[in-house]
């Protein structure tokens, strides 16, 4: 009878607290109704992800621990934007990439520098703070969890029990991951911090372990902060470790991955967040299906030095960044290629260069465009919403002088098209859009659509066909 009135109990509860979503629904902790724990000044407030059928199913379920609560599926609560983690899940739940699983997002409260690190520093950035990071893990252990595992149906054991954060939260998901492996046995640590304390995980690592069937994502952004390669140093510190001191293997163990154009934000966080939920709860390739590649500098002429990354795909949304790829050219008159990541432009025109993942090598177009003095070069990629056959750029205007300067393009798929133009620094040029049929891009009263283009140094350009001429 006291376990069915405790279930019942617990039902109204959840009936009382849960706001249902699209696919899964909430229930939501904090104050008196919640633990108040004995190790932390402040108890975090919790947010409960529920999966869909979670009320008629009867199953148990994995449990993604998850810090920054409120930032997690609410614009409203969050501190700059949501992480979308629901809709991210509910996609991969659809598309089959994913199994079902808990989220128990942990709000960060006023003592959040000092409950995600691991010690206490004084600096130019962060004055007399941090070091409270074994109280909250002890707060998540004995006090978080077993109260979920008592009241939600779950699957407690440490293959099952993951973690993830941002920033701070990412530092303190890799620490909690490598100092309690008996608790937690996957990981995902995106844009961490570990600059912390001059980068004292690494000695720190020394005292961690990751066993064999660990699962560890690691992520982060080229546009993190005003030094912006410092982000992707720490990381390859870490990676580097991860794989000679604990023999961590790529796909298996370990998911890599640094987007060039990634930032220290909820925005690309959410962006990029499909692929730990996927490598953590879910199924994938494990060979590549593709390579995305990112060159720079972006336009190129004759004499440059070029730096490729290669990340590698598998299936639609997981990337690892192969670090240092070989690369090979078709035209080694044209390219000169090593196994640093790095080419050298030799001659213009377009040629074709390959990068290797997975045992397989895959192509990539340059357009390696011409050294010439007092003129500046844009490359121009050109989208439309649907397929439109063979088009051209058309230069109707120079400096206000009228022109009809028509460009091919040097590369063109079902939807888009790139165009190489090269014109002397300072050009204002007005660009229009031609069928092959005769018909002009049209903008939104019907009238031909017009692109101003200035020409002030090397850049690269986007823009968006959405009409024709009828």
């Amino acid at each position: 009878m006291k376990k069915f009135a405790a279930a019942l109990s617990l039902f109204i509860a959840l009936l009382a607290m849960t706001v249902y979503a699209s696919d899964g629904s909430f229930v939501s902790y904090k104050g008196k109704n919640f633990i108040q724990s004995k190790y932390l000044k402040f108890t975090p407030p919790i947010t409960v992800y529920l999966p869909k059928d979670y009320a008629v199913s009867g199953k148990k379920y994995p449990v993604l621990y998850a810090h920054d609560g409120q930032n997690l599926f609410d614009a409203k609560s969050s501190f700059a934007g949501e992480w979308q983690m629901d809709e991210n899940i509910d996609i991969l739940v659809k598309e089959g990439l994913m199994n079902d699983v808990i989220v128990v997002g942990i709000w960060n409260t006023a003592n959040r520098i000092g409950d995600y690190t691991p010690t206490l520093i004084n600096n130019e950035y962060v004055k007399n703070q941090g070091g409270n990071l074994t109280n909250y893990a002890k707060f998540i252990i004995e006090e978080l969890k077993p109260f979920i595992d008592t009241n939600f149906r779950t699957l407690s054991d440490r293959a099952n029990t993951g973690l993830i954060g941002s920033s701070l939260g990412g530092l303190a998901s890799f620490y909690l991951l490598g100092m309690y492996p008996k608790v937690f046995g996957k990981a995902a640590a995106i844009s961490a911090s570990f600059w912390w304390d001059d980068e004292r995980v690494i000695a720190d690592m020394d005292k961690m372990t990751f066993p064999k069937d660990v699962k560890l994502y690691l992520d982060g952004g080229f546009k993190e902060g005003a030094d912006e390669s410092s982000m992707i140093k720490y990381m390859r510190d870490v990676y580097a470790k991860l794989k000679t001191k604990f023999k961590l293997k790529d796909i298996d163990n370990l998911f890599y991955y640094e987007d060039p154009a990634g930032t220290h934000s909820e925005k690309d966080w959410a962006k990029r967040g499909k692929m730990p939920l996927q490598f953590l709860y879910g199924k994938y390739d494990k060979k590549p299906t593709g390579v995305q590649f990112d060159l720079e500098p972006k336009i190129y002429q004759v004499g440059d030095a070029v730096a490729v990354t290669l990340a590698a795909q598998y299936g639609p949304y997981l990337l690892q960044t192969v670090l240092n790829p070989e690369i090979k050219a078709k035209d080694k008159k044209a390219v000169s290629a090593g196994k640093d990541g790095k080419v050298t432009c030799l001659k213009a025109g377009v040629t074709e260069i390959a990068a290797k993942a997975g045992g397989k090598n895959f192509p990539f177009q340059m357009n390696i465009l011409p050294k010439v003095d007092g003129h500046v070069h844009t490359i121009l990629k050109v989208s439309v919403n649907e397929p439109a056959g063979e088009f051209s750029v058309v230069v109707s205007k120079i400096n206000d002088t009228p022109t009809n300067i028509v460009h091919q393009s040097y590369a063109a798929h079902n939807l888009a098209a790139m165009f190489a133009l090269t014109y002397p620094v300072n050009s204002k040029l007005t660009l229009k859009f031609i069928r092959k049929d005769g018909k002009y891009a049209a903008g939104s009263d019907g009238s031909q659509f017009i692109k101003p283009l200035v020409f002030k140094a090397n850049q690269y350009a986007e823009v968006i066909l959405k009409a024709w001429e009828k």
